[in-house]
Formats: structure tokens, sequence, C-alpha cells
């Protein structure tokens, strides 16, 4: 019985888990800094052009400023919302002002 019962909760927590990483939650996108940020864990990921790779960090990247009126939410399943980051720069291209900027 004790079987039955360990096999049934190892079960439940396995598909509370999947549940978790398969159910789509709110991730914010910063087109202007290209910055992705994760509500649920707080990590911002970023585009590190020295090494050429996705970086995830607790605090919003050094150098950039995020301004809540330029973010879009995003519902995203999984933990690595970048992945997309070819059609969210295309879809939220960010609008330059008269000087080009």
């Amino acid at each position: 019985m004790m079987i039955c019962v360990a096999a049934l909760v190892a079960s439940a927590q396995n598909s509370d888990t999947a549940n978790r990483n398969s159910s789509p939650h709110k991730y914010y996108y910063y087109p202007s800094s290209n910055v992705y940020f994760d509500q649920v864990s707080a990590k911002y990921w970023y585009w590190d052009n020295s090494t050429s790779q996705w970086k995830t960090t607790t605090t919003a990247p050094v150098g950039v400023i995020l301004q809540k009126k330029d973010r879009y939410a995003l519902n995203y399943s999984g933990d690595a919302p970048w992945k997309n980051n070819a059609a969210d720069m295309k879809k939220y291209k960010t609008k330059k002002d008269s000087t080009g900027k």
C-alpha cells in the first residue's frame, strides 16, 4: 500500500511540474531594448553582444532603461521567451523619431 501511495504522490508532483512548465504565463517584451521580463521569476533575458548569446539576470541589464509604456505582454509556455525573438522584433518594431534615432 505504501508503494501505491508513493507512486501516486510522485505522479501528482510530476504532473504539477509539467503543468507549470507547459502552461503559458506572462512575460513582458521591451522592443527598444530587446529585453524580456518574467513577472513570476523576476528574471530578465537580454542579448549579450560580447558573448553572442542570451543572458539572464535578476536585475535590469546595465545601461538599459525599461519603461512601462514601451512593453508588450506575451503569453509563452516555457522558460526561454527569447526563442521567438526574431518574430517579436519584427512584430513589435519600435518607431524612430524624426531625427532617425
